[in-house]
């Protein structure tokens, strides 16, 4: 277990090596039920960072780099169905065999849905934030992107996606970056307190400079169509969960739109739930409303 120079008060940086790929991990601490948290694509350990130390004052609390993203490197791979694995193996190893919550955002939820259900035995219970659904992208339920974002996201995932990417990134710099997606993703990115938004933007630089930037996110974003698919295991999953869960989404959620939650069938151990006025991020934009919605599992 290895221990990382750069850590905040709020958490503990470490890398922990589960079935031979490092994990690199923010343990927030805290006694009680465990507690993991899964970040979407793209996403990493520091957007938790308001939620989970609240959660902490109740819980034990560690938040996971997907293989490829945040301070995780590739490992055995980054596509959907690696990512599962990875999480299964995870959360199979990690507390001596104490059954944990996984709260899941974005395709981080499609991620811990598909988990739960193909595991109930290693989970708890489940909360899924904004998560990655079936039907995405089509009519009334595509995401309600501005035509410069719909476009970069197209271009990344496409033939030299990667390095179109990297390029980006050192054109703009960290900083913009970061900006540009939390005023994507958020109802009102001003909500979020600056210090988080330099947290994002010290990992944003960090980021750029792994070979892997690039790929990874090309290579995770063009196996989840395949991931959602009608009769894939995302809809699977939601329809036939059997753990406790809970379901929150933002309603005015751009990337995942809040109509095509409410349309999602599901199963009945899923309650959804939809908090007015916020986006894709409520970890971010709206943490107490999120986690009065996630205790009752606890």
């Amino acid at each position: 277990m290895a221990r990382h120079p750069a850590e905040t008060p709020l958490y503990r940086s470490r890398t922990v090596v589960i079935d031979g790929a490092p994990i690199h991990t923010a343990d927030f601490g805290g006694t009680g039920t465990p507690v993991v948290l899964v970040h979407g694509l793209g996403g990493s350990h520091v957007n938790w960072l308001r939620l989970a130390p609240e959660l902490a004052k109740r819980a034990r609390i560690v938040a996971m780099d997907l293989p490829g993203f945040g301070l995780s490197p590739v490992g055995h791979g980054v596509r959907f169905e690696d990512q599962v694995r990875a999480v299964t193996s995870f959360i199979g190893t990690m507390f001596g065999g104490e059954r944990p919550v996984v709260v899941g955002a974005s395709m981080g939820g499609a991620i811990s849905a598909t988990v739960a259900n193909l595991r109930p035995d290693l989970v708890r219970g489940v909360a899924l934030v904004c998560p990655a659904l079936p039907g995405l992208g089509f009519g009334s339920r595509a995401a309600v992107l501005p035509l410069r974002q719909a476009l970069a996201f197209a271009t990344a995932l496409g033939p030299g996606g990667d390095r179109v990417l990297r390029a980006r990134l050192l054109r703009s710099g960290p900083e913009r970056a970061v900006r540009d997606l939390l005023s994507l993703t958020c109802a009102d990115s001003s909500r979020i307190p600056e210090a988080i938004v330099a947290a994002h933007v010290a990992l944003a630089a960090k980021r750029s400079g792994q070979p892997w930037y690039g790929t990874a996110f090309r290579d995770a974003g063009r196996s989840m169509p395949r991931a959602l698919a009608r009769g894939g295991p995302v809809e699977t999953a939601l329809r036939n969960l059997s753990v406790p869960g809970v379901w929150a989404h933002g309603e005015r959620d751009r990337i995942v739109p809040c109509a095509l939650a409410r349309e999602t069938p599901c199963s009945p151990t899923l309650r959804l739930e939809i908090l007015e006025g916020i986006g894709h991020v409520p970890q971010l934009e709206s943490p107490a409303a999120l986690q009065s919605l996630i205790e009752p599992l606890l």
